[in-house]
């Protein structure tokens, strides 16, 4: 099994503590500690929290064959916390808004049989990288591409939406997100499970996650178009920076190993569970509970 995720690489600054971050930054991780070969395409700058974050990554055996250093500097997000829900101060001009890979790494990333690819909309915010995730999109040999919105204010706009969606094959929103991304798509808002239904019609897509917070998560997919609820369970929340991301892991984890949607979403939901419990995206996990998600 491998994957690239392609997207943001920072450090989210929490109670003036730094942790490894970014959206699918976070999956990636999540998916190598999960046992599948994780690939991150992103930059980062010739400075300390480039090394560092380096470090890191070869600790949690993520590959960063296409991770350039580039004339940027590493990206920070500023996390203010109430009551554990974050808000965010995105630093404009990071290393990962510029993503730069020579012919050879670009051509690999072409040729080679990717079972999965994943991506936001932030990292799109530049020029620079929404050609290049384009040209990714198009001319790439993947089996599924997982998009998760994950909307920053600023961060997105409906093109990027729509031509995203043009090749997604598993589309995760939240429930906040989904009148915005409605609209971009069909212009007008639309109640689920009709939303689901015209994706089905009108994009590859084959299934879909909703998140919805402490109530849990909603997996559709095209043998269950109404959707299931997954409950989320009962835990002490700290923070909620990468629980989506969390899920995302777990779930993407067990569906590559062709477990069903469903029992997909209860792992990625027991990781999540796990994650708000504790401070950062990517806590070091148990490994009775890597082992309760692997088997």
């Amino acid at each position: 099994m491998k994957s690239l995720a392609m997207g943001e690489i920072l450090f989210d600054i929490i109670e003036e503590q730094e942790y490894l971050g970014g959206a699918t930054l976070n999956v990636a991780v999540h998916l190598a500690r999960l046992g599948v070969e994780s690939y991150v395409l992103s930059g980062l700058g010739a400075d300390e929290r480039g090394a560092r974050a380096r470090n890191m990554l070869a600790s949690q055996q993520v590959r960063m064959d296409y991770l350039p250093e580039v004339a940027y500097p590493t990206g920070t997000v500023h996390v203010t916390l109430h009551k554990g829900i974050p808000s965010y101060d995105i630093s404009v001009n990071s290393a990962w808004d510029y993503m730069d890979l020579d012919h050879q790494e670009f051509q690999d990333i072409l040729d080679t049989p990717w079972d999965l690819l994943c991506c936001g909309t932030l990292a799109q915010r530049t020029e620079n990288n929404r050609v290049l995730f384009s040209q990714i999109f198009r001319a790439g040999n993947y089996r599924h591409l997982f998009f998760d919105v994950n909307l920053r204010t600023n961060g997105y706009s409906d093109e990027v939406i729509q031509s995203t969606m043009e090749y997604t094959t598993i589309l995760k929103i939240n429930d906040e997100e989904l009148s915005t991304v409605s609209r971009a798509l069909f212009g007008r808002e639309l109640e689920l499970p009709l939303f689901f239904q015209l994706l089905l019609e009108d994009y590859p897509v084959e299934m879909m996650i909703l998140t919805q917070g402490a109530k849990g998560s909603t997996i559709f997919h095209e043998e269950n178009t109404k959707g299931i609820l997954i409950p989320a369970g009962t835990v002490d929340v700290v923070d909620t920076v990468g629980a989506g991301d969390s899920f995302s892991g777990a779930f993407l984890a067990s569906l590559l190993k062709e477990e069903s949607p469903e029992v997909a979403a209860r792992k990625g939901s027991l990781l999540a569970d796990f994650v708000v419990a504790h401070h950062g995206a990517t806590p070091e996990m148990p490994e009775d509970l890597r082992k309760r998600l692997v088997e």
